[in-house]
């Protein structure tokens, strides 16, 4: 497998951090192929902000213009960006909460409230339902020369809330844009409160999914007229692409001189 090839496969990984690599080994490649340059336009709708950015750039640099911006509006509008599961976006229903096939699906996305519902809630309800009855089963077939049935039945639950632990977490990562390599965290003394923590307080990465969003080519909104702007420019401060006829850059808000 070639370098090029590569970096297209990891393209697809769920890891920005990836992501942003293969962007950047494919623009300071000497030559790219056709599919690098549809897999680097693709993901010009990263959710991630930098991922795209850097594609951006890196689709700019081989073909000496901006991608086309009438056709990323049409993809934005009917199509799931890279990296975000299908059901990201859509309003939660009962069954999500309720379901734990779909509560520990790491295919999804799972927001604060839902990581402390799935990590917490849901197995302490669980539990509290399971108890009585395991009481109650002891009370009529326990003999002091077996094991309690209450017993046994916490032993078999501790694997499955391991389980879900990791799946939930999994799902949050997800959500926060991480590698779900950071679940190794959990088993690093004092390591594991601090990331708890993490996990539990710190706001989820919107992604870019609204044709009103801002482009990581412009600043303002994309619009199909924006496809008749011209080949792309870059920045003489950053290296950051710039369309035709711009002044400014958006990225560190240096001028544009007009010969450039």
């Amino acid at each position: 497998m070639d370098n090029v090839t590569l970096q297209i496969n990891r393209l697809r990984t769920g890891s920005p951090r990836v992501r942003y690599d293969a962007c950047e080994e494919l623009r300071v490649a000497p030559h790219v192929s056709q599919e690098a340059l549809a897999a680097l336009e693709e993901a010009t709708l990263d959710p991630d902000p930098g991922v795209a950015d850097a594609a951006v750039r890196a689709f700019a640099l081989h073909t000496q213009q901006a991608p086309s911006r009438a056709g990323l509006l049409e993809s934005r509008q009917t199509h799931q960006p890279i990296g975000t599961a299908s059901a990201t976006n859509q309003p939660r229903t009962l069954r999500d909460w309720i379901d734990p096939t779909r509560l520990y699906n790491p295919g999804h996305e799972s927001g604060r409230l839902m990581f402390i519902w799935g990590a917490f809630g849901y197995p302490f309800l669980l539990t509290m339902i399971v108890t009585p009855w395991c009481g109650l089963a002891d009370a009529i077939l326990s003999s002091p020369n077996t094991t309690p049935i209450s017993d046994a039945t916490l032993v078999l639950l501790q694997p499955l809330y391991l389980s879900a632990i990791v799946l939930i977490t999994l799902r949050r990562l997800k959500d926060l844009r991480r590698s779900g390599w950071y679940t190794l965290c959990g088993l690093v003394p004092l390591a594991n409160f601090i990331f708890a923590l993490w996990l539990t307080f710190a706001p989820g990465v919107r992604p870019l999914t609204k044709p009103e969003e801002v482009s990581p080519v412009t600043s303002g909104p994309l619009t199909p007229g924006d496809a008749e702007s011209g080949p792309a420019q870059f920045c003489p401060g950053c290296g950051s692409t710039v369309l035709a006829g711009a002044r400014f850059c958006i990225s560190c808000g240096g001028q544009i001189p007009a010969s450039h």
